[in-house]
């Protein structure tokens, strides 16, 4: 009698386990044949990170291979946002305020879009990078990139002009020869472990092409004089305008080349 009390339940529990066991395995089936290709795809993104690799922008010399524009290297500051908690993302931006200098709202802007790479700062000072590196933030991280810099400050600054925080030439030889200057940007997968930090291995790359380098036929030296003399005649006569031009009488090669304008207010 106590076997036949027992059965029933003993069924309904085995009915139990196996309506499990079934829909266990239906949904495994599913996963398997409908929704692989998409977890896949989730999982890469999750344990992979996608970088541009900045090329560095060619050198400009004068004619004796001096350098008048050269790159030198910076850290840039990016974040993952979709990795941040947004209790935290406050916590973040307090502290970073100070240390780059930056807008609060800007910082802000950047930090909750729903995105997995954005910029926060580019091209930092060392002492800025490094006070960085110290906070071991999750979610945030840095990227050598290089910044251009010219070592003869304002020398020349009409005929060479300048490039942007993103290495593209925006004034004088740097815009115009832009093209052979910048290089062309490259790009890596790097893998990231389980708490999200970049490690140092590549699942691929293609490797950036770096620019080609400028020769001028000015001259440093006399680039100066031409500047200084410059300078003096246009103080000393109050004028509107000058320029200089020091040509070689045998090549007719641009030696030494200057402007000076002076803009009224009113």
């Amino acid at each position: 009698m106590q076997i036949n009390n027992y059965r029933p339940r003993f069924e309904a529990v085995f009915l139990l386990f196996f309506v499990f066991l079934v829909s266990c395995l239906s949904r495994l089936v599913f996963i398997q044949f409908f929704r692989s290709s998409y977890l896949a795809d989730l999982a890469k993104k999750q344990h992979n990170l996608y970088l541009e690799l900045e090329p560095v922008r060619g050198t400009i010399y004068d004619t004796n291979l001096k350098p008048l524009a050269i790159n030198l290297p910076a850290e840039s500051l990016f974040a993952s946002p979709n990795e941040i908690k947004d209790t935290d993302k406050e916590k973040i931006i307090e502290r970073l305020v100070p240390l780059l200098n930056a807008d609060e709202n800007f910082l802000r802007e950047r930090l909750f879009r729903k995105k997995s790479f954005v910029w926060l700062a580019r091209k930092m000072t060392p002492q800025q990078a490094e006070a960085v590196r110290a906070l071991k933030i999750k979610g945030l991280g840095l990227i050598k990139e290089s910044k251009r810099t010219y070592p003869n400050s304002y020398l020349a600054s009409h005929v060479i002009g300048f490039a942007g925080l993103d290495n593209t030439g925006l004034e004088g030889m740097e815009l115009a020869f832009d093209k052979y200057l910048k290089g062309e940007v490259g790009w890596a997968l790097f893998l990231r472990d389980a708490r999200q930090r970049k490690l140092d291995i590549w699942e691929e790359m293609v490797l950036p092409k770096d620019g080609y380098d400028l020769i001028l036929t000015i001259d440093e030296v006399l680039q100066y004089i031409a500047e200084r003399e410059l300078d003096k005649v246009f103080q000393s006569s109050h004028a509107k305008g000058a320029c200089i031009v020091m040509m070689d009488p045998h090549t007719g090669a641009i030696l030494a080349l200057a402007n000076r304008v002076r803009y009224s207010r009113s």
